[in-house]
C-alpha cells in the first residue's frame, strides 16, 4: 500500500498499530458511523486461535478484542478525508483519490 500511494504521488502518514496501538475512542474515530464487524478480521490465524469464529460479539466487545489483539484487524486501514477505505480494495481507493 505505501508503495501504491507513493507511486499515485499522494502524502500519507503510516502507523504500526501493532507498536503504537490504538486505545478504544481512537479506533472509534477512525470506524466513525461504520460499525467494527466492518474492519474485524474473523478469519485471521488470531481470530482462530482466541476460538472467536461463530461467536455473536457485540461492538464494545470487537473494539476491544482489536485494541488488545491487533491481529484481528483488516488492513490496510487508509483514511482518505472522512472515508475510510479497509483492505485492498484498489478501486475504491482510486475513487477517494480522485
Amino acid at each position: 500500500m505505501r508503495e501504491y500511494l507513493s507511486q499515485k504521488g499522494v502524502a500519507f502518514q503510516a502507523r504500526d498499530f501493532f507498536k503504537e496501538r490504538f486505545s478504544p475512542q481512537e479506533l472509534r474515530q477512525l470506524l466513525g458511523d461504520r460499525p467494527p464487524v466492518d474492519v474485524f478480521s474473523l478469519k485471521s490465524p488470531s481470530a482462530k486461535a482466541m476460538d472467536l469464529e461463530g461467536r455473536a460479539l457485540t461492538d464494545d466487545e470487537m473494539v476491544a478484542l482489536i485494541v488488545q489483539e491487533p491481529r484481528l484487524l483488516r488492513r490496510p486501514l487508509v483514511k482518505v478525508g472522512e472515508r475510510l477505505i479497509v483492505g485492498a480494495n484498489w478501486k475504491e481507493l482510486d475513487e477517494a483519490l480522485g
